[in-house]
């Protein structure tokens, strides 16, 4: 008589990560974190307001809940955080009787940003945010020590050069060793201080601080006009209604010191920002270094790039430089804080197509070294009387808006003003009309827009999400409608926007947009 089989035991389970937590001082940085807004409104409290009555409705309502929302907060999620490096993605837990676990595949990591500060430094941690293509804010803001960091940096990129090697598009082809590094860009200290007269950052700060100023009364100014009145009398300096020469004198002098104090705070803004940047390409990634005293590192793969696109504004113009940018699918817009949205804060306008042919390879670089022109087949422009459509509408709305003044006042001569008016609108609608052309490459699409502040953008096809041909009233009017192009990276409205484009051009450019995006596939990696 056989025996019955004996039933196989079932496999043993692999073993569990380890189990790590965040570095013992995170919950001290997140408290801080947080109770930067909580100084900021004590501050307003005790020093702007006027009055007992702040101040106690502070610290009987306010103080208490800042507390538990700033410290206690933090304290727990310091607590209760757990995060496991397992072989394919990386698990997220928190909480103890409601527990909350998330896992976050390593191949849909978009991007990894490191932010340190000084205090980061000195006490040994840095911030890392890791996002997906989800959008928004960062999928996890972790502060760990530089050994925990380095672990989970090594980990996702192993990961992802063996998805590469595992790729059936890139079979046969070479994979990137992690030693091929190459300097793409560095800024010196006189490009930054370029940057920031470029970018005049200073302007909300030297409002802030004049507003802030006059509002309260931190100057006797009966007092400061008697002093300058007896100063002046002392110097023999004449009076304002003796000569209004001092009056115009005076005002330059203040608009002088005003210029001078915006533009050496935009300069510092810069320097603090972007001092030591420089850029890179290890493999098939992007990495950028900068920061004075909070260093960001910058981590993006090219071939998440959904869009590239370049700046020029008038200033730019005027120091004989540029700007360039990219998006990727993650993160949403840029934050200030990481900057990683930028692939050059300034550079010459000879760094452009160099710098597109690093973040985006096998792009045609002709329509980048060609400006468009009638003699060049690369870029088709728009309908060109369009522009009489923009003067006919700017036009109508200075009218509209006269007309209440006229109304109110009887001052028909105001309607003058018009002609002028018309005059500039005339030559401003040109313009803008013929500085915008599209081009179309084997793989990509370029638009350039703008005459004071230019701009070109690049969508390559296989990143295209979305293609929308519309009409307004007026277009179907016309004959003419407009294109939206919408990528993984667009958060806030489309990505590409050609307007005033043929109606016939347009139906068939949206459809071979359409039709080239949907045979081509789509990689988030």
């Amino acid at each position: 008589m056989s025996e019955p089989p004996v039933p196989a035991s079932p496999p043993l389970a692999a073993p569990a990560s380890v189990e790590r937590q965040l570095h013992p001082l995170s919950w001290v940085f997140e408290s801080v974190r947080n109770l930067r807004g909580a100084i900021t409104a004590a501050f307003f409290i005790f020093f702007v307001q006027q009055g007992s009555v702040g101040p106690r409705f502070f610290f009987l309502f306010l103080a208490p809940f800042l507390f538990f929302t700033g410290v206690v907060g933090p304290l727990l999620r310091y607590l209760t955080f757990r995060y496991r490096l397992e072989e394919e993605e990386l698990v997220l837990r928190r909480g103890v009787l409601s527990r909350n676990e998330r896992r976050l595949a390593y191949s849909r990591v978009q991007n990894i940003d490191l932010v340190e500060n000084p205090f980061h430094r000195a006490f040994g941690l840095a911030v890392v945010k890791i996002e997906t293509a989800s959008g928004g804010k960062a999928e996890a803001t972790m502060h760990l020590s530089p050994a925990a960091v380095e672990e989970l940096r090594q980990r996702i990129f192993a990961h992802r050069q063996s998805g590469e090697a595992a790729d059936p598009a890139t079979e046969g082809a070479p994979l990137p060793e992690p030693s091929q590094r190459k300097t793409l860009l560095k800024l010196d200290v006189g490009e930054v201080v370029r940057l920031g007269l470029i970018q005049n950052r200073g302007m909300v700060l030297v409002a802030a601080a004049f507003g802030l100023f006059f509002q309260q009364s931190f100057i006797d100014w009966e007092t400061f006009g008697r002093w300058i009145s007896r100063w002046a009398a002392t110097a023999d300096v004449p009076s304002v209604e003796a000569s209004p020469f001092v009056l115009v004198v005076g005002g330059a002098l203040l608009i002088g010191v005003w210029l001078v104090l915006l533009a050496l705070l935009s300069i510092a803004f810069a320097l603090l920002r972007f001092a030591h940047f420089e850029l890179s390409r290890d493999g098939e990634d992007l990495r950028a270094r900068f920061g004075l005293l909070t260093r960001v590192a910058m981590t993006v793969p090219r071939r998440r790039v959904q869009r590239v696109w370049s700046t020029q504004t008038l200033l730019h113009r005027l120091f004989g430089r540029i700007s360039i940018r990219l998006d990727t699918a993650g993160g949403g817009q840029d934050d200030g804080a990481t900057g990683r949205h930028w692939l050059a804060p300034v550079g010459r306008p000879e760094v452009l197509s160099p710098l597109i042919l690093e973040a985006l390879p096998d792009l045609d670089a002709e329509p980048l070294e060609t400006w468009p022109g009638s003699a060049d087949e690369h870029w088709q422009p728009i309908v060109r009387r369009s522009w009489k459509r923009l003067f006919r509408r700017w036009t109508v709305l200075s009218g509209l808006v006269l007309v209440l003044p006229v109304a109110l006042t009887s001052f028909y001569w105001l309607l003058l003003l018009l002609v002028p008016l018309a005059l500039v609108y005339r030559f401003v609608a040109r313009r803008t009309i013929d500085s915008r052309y599209y081009a179309l490459t084997e793989d990509a699409i370029l638009t350039r827009s703008g005459w004071l502040s230019r701009t070109l953008s690049i969508v390559r096809f296989e990143k295209i999400q979305a293609v929308a041909f519309r009409q307004s009233p007026f277009d179907r009017r016309h004959g003419t409608g407009s294109i939206h192009i919408d990528t993984a990276g667009s958060s806030l409205g489309s990505a590409v926007s050609l307007d005033f484009i043929d109606e016939t051009d347009g139906v068939l450019l949206a459809e071979m947009l359409h039709r080239e995006a949907a045979t081509r596939t789509f990689r988030w990696s």
